[in-house]
């Protein structure tokens, strides 16, 4: 009698948990490839170029909270508590809005900008923030969907 298999499309618990374990969603450099690799294993097919620096498995959806994930490795992890992803970055990890070509950051006029200068590859927009504008999304803070709306139409950043 045939054992199943660990794979992605067997419907048993464990072996979906097993194959997660081993293919993990989101692949970023030095975990735990360097970025040549992940960039060979990419011009292969065997993976897929999800951000600037994060891959994923070809044909896995690309959610709003594995976007949020890839999005939180390009900002350095000693600022990440205190900035929010806002603007066009948002919208791009709700899957609104192609990739951008540099992270928009939103920081609290109550917070110093100037100790976030190491923030390279980002955009930083110094906004008031409220209670209701920021959600918890993959190890990131984003501006909530109708602040991110707001913050797009109310910016030069809306094409027609």
């Amino acid at each position: 009698m045939a054992t199943p298999s660990a794979s992605p499309g067997n419907d048993h618990p464990a072996a979906a948990e097993a194959a997660t374990q081993r293919f993990p969603e989101l692949y970023v450099p030095e975990m735990p490839f360097a970025m040549p690799e992940l960039q060979a294993l990419a011009a292969d097919g065997l993976l897929a170029r999800l951000h600037h620096r994060g891959y994923t498995l070809p044909g896995v959806a690309a959610s709003p909270q594995l976007r949020a994930r890839a999005a939180a490795g390009a900002v350095p992890p000693s600022v990440r508590q205190r900035v929010v992803a806002g603007r066009m970055t948002a919208a791009w990890i709700y899957g609104c809005a192609a990739e951008p070509d540099r992270l928009a950051l939103l920081v609290d006029a109550k917070r110093r900008v100037s100790s976030l200068r190491n923030t390279r590859g980002c955009t930083l927009h110094e906004v008031k923030l409220g209670p209701f504008d920021v959600v918890s999304l993959g190890g990131l803070m984003v501006s909530s969907p109708l602040r991110t709306a707001l913050d797009i139409a109310g910016s030069s950043q809306l094409r027609v």
